[in-house]
């Protein structure tokens, strides 16, 4: 797998990659490693070592100005590789110039100081154990006049980093380090290794001595020795950071950083060709902002869901228009709220957003529909008969002549005639058992048209029908005590007197006809209007198109669009919470477009 594409995006070889012809014939020691086919394409095998090294050095030389020189038994460093490094660190610091760094195990090449000192200025404390790689490294500071710049010192110690800055006063700024990777050589020559058997093997060889492959413990114990001396170093160093060459050994450096109690920390990937590395860096510095890979910005962008709806599902046209009206309308039915970004005939482009889940259990939701229906069913016929037996029984009564008087106006209507109850207790008796009917904690001394007013502004609210308002003032009251709606319609006046004062007591049984009531008073209700106008303005507003709360489970895209001869929809993460809503949303779809 190339991994080009997670290049550093200021690396040059990212979309420059090298010209081995041009290189061919500017540089004599690259023709000699070089072979041409019959096309004219000219070839490096990496398999030899001095074709590594006849890279390295015409690269440095042809896009840097750096003159190298490294014999063929040490590390021969990949230039691109490299690069990715030292581009990393400008990142972490903004692009400063005049960056003093320590580069622990410079290798024979010198080549993070030399990049560093050529590209940004930066000034070096480079370490090194090996005595030929010191001596190499000398020289190709020196041979590109770089002594002002880098000094490289001999380590003889595991404890590099309190070693070189025991006695040297002031700070740096960062640290760096290519440790050896390996902890024994059967781990170097792969027999250790976890890789799986079909793995091919690699197309290049490695040139690196023992002492600059393996160590104790290999890259991990380490990198945890630097850890160790940075705890005591603190902000000598603003940054310490390291390669590693294995991806297992992240968490267990991350792991190393969380027991050290070191919490600014971070790791990055450095993607070249078909090799990919590691580095991980730690800070004491509050102000350090550690930046995010290519890489890492891009493994979270995950591909879209998406499903084929086959065609003929629902017996509509198989058509992007046609579907994806369907798709709206269940957008709709879930109260998802959704914007177009896209509607043409061939694709449609929707921005969703849910508030809450509404395509989870499904078959439960039809179960409880159906059985709400039925008893709404019921409810309504009950309804019926007991306004069939309301009218019946205010014709009965105004037969039989029974008068109330209108106390306010003097007038009489026909009413239902009642047991005489003294005032006290109907005031009592009627304001407890509508108190207790409405849910109200109301004060012993309301009275009961104030309860009733009360009653019914929330009955009103709800708009439901006299029904509604019967029960929401006082369940206990049963329907033949109120005037029936066909006699509210003969006499306007009958309606806004349409009860008697009765003793709760009264109130549960039946009236008899001839009962007296010497004392009369009357409780006005209001009819509430059932006009369509009416009945529009108390229905809960709908979602409206294009409209947005804070509040949501997620945000996603969602598309409707040829794919082919096929139709296909794709629903891709926006923002959220918990990507599983997303799959549990096409599943409802796939389930729906069948």
């Amino acid at each position: 797998m190339a991994f080009n594409k997670f290049m550093h995006p200021r690396n040059i070889y990212k979309e420059k990659r090298p010209d081995f012809k041009a290189l061919a014939v500017k540089y004599e020691e690259f023709r000699e490693q070089a072979t041409q086919d019959l096309t004219g394409k000219v070839h490096l095998d990496f398999k030899k070592p001095e074709s590594h090294r006849a890279l390295m050095c015409a690269l440095l030389k042809d896009d840097f100005g750096l003159d190298v020189q490294i014999p063929l038994d040490r590390l021969i460093p990949a230039v691109p590789q490299r690069l990715n490094y030292i581009l990393w660190l400008e990142d972490i610091f903004g692009m400063q110039k005049n960056l003093k760094g320590i580069d622990i195990g410079t290798g024979a090449s010198c080549i993070y100081p030399l990049l560093g000192c050529k590209t940004n200025n930066w000034s070096f404390l480079t370490t090194e154990v090996d005595e030929q790689n010191l001596q190499f490294a000398r020289e190709n500071v020196t041979r590109n006049g770089m002594n002002e710049f880098i000094e490289v010192v001999h380590s003889k110690s595991d404890h590099v980093l309190s070693e070189v800055l025991s006695d040297r006063p002031g700070a740096y700024d960062f640290c760096m380090c290519n440790p050896p990777f390996f902890g024994s050589y059967l781990e170097a020559q792969g027999v250790l290794s976890s890789k799986s058997a079909d793995r091919p093997e690699p197309m290049s060889i490695s040139t690196a001595s023992e002492v600059e492959g393996i160590v104790q413990g290999g890259e991990v114990e380490f990198v945890k020795k630097m850890i160790s001396q940075s705890l005591v170093l603190k902000d000598k160093v603003r940054v310490y950071t390291s390669m590693l060459g294995k991806k297992s050994s992240v968490q267990k450096l991350k792991a190393e950083l969380v027991n050290s109690q070191i919490t600014n920390f971070a790791s990055t990937e450095f993607c070249q060709g078909r090799t990919m590395r590691w580095a991980i860096a730690w800070t004491f510095d509050p102000t350090i902002t550690f930046p995010k890979s290519a890489f890492q910005q891009k493994s979270k962008e995950k591909p879209p869901l998406s499903y084929v709806i086959p065609a003929g599902v629902l017996d509509i046209d198989y058509t992007v228009t046609a579907l994806g009206r369907k798709v709206k309308d269940m957008l709709d039915d879930l109260k998802i709220g959704y914007k177009h970004i896209t509607n043409t005939t061939a694709e449609l482009v929707l921005h969703v957003s849910a508030k809450e889940i509404m395509w989870t259990n499904q078959r439960k939701k039809r179960r409880q529909n159906l059985r709400a229906s039925l008893e709404t069913e019921k409810k309504v016929k009950s309804d019926i008969d007991d306004g069939q037996g309301d009218k019946d029984d205010a014709e009965n009564m105004e037969d039989s002549g029974v008068i109330m008087e209108d106390t306010d106006t003097g007038n009489t209507s026909d009413m239902v005639n009642v047991k005489e109850t003294p005032k006290s207790d109907i005031k009592n008796n009627y304001n407890q058992d509508i108190s207790e009917a409405a849910g109200a904690n109301e004060p012993e001394n309301k009275s009961a048209l104030d309860v009733v007013t009360d009653a019914e502004s929330v009955a009103a609210s709800d708009i439901k029908g006299i029904h509604l308002l019967e029960q929401t003032v006082s369940p206990t009251i049963p329907t033949f005590c109120a005037v029936s709606s066909t006699r509210m319609e003969k006499d306007s006046s009958v309606h806004a007197h349409a009860m008697s004062s009765c003793s709760s007591a009264d109130l549960t049984e039946p009236v008899e006809s001839n009962a007296s009531c010497s004392s009369t008073h009357t409780v006005g209700i209001t009819v509430p209007d059932m006009s369509e106008s009416k009945l529009k303005s108390s229905a809960i507003a709908p979602v409206v198109e294009g409209t947005t709360e804070a509040e949501f489970m997620f945000k996603s895209k969602l598309s409707v669009k040829k794919f082919s001869s096929a139709i296909q929809m794709e629903i891709a993460w926006m923002e959220g919470g918990n990507r599983e809503l997303m799959h549990q949303l096409l599943q409802y779809f796939k389930n729906k477009l069948k």
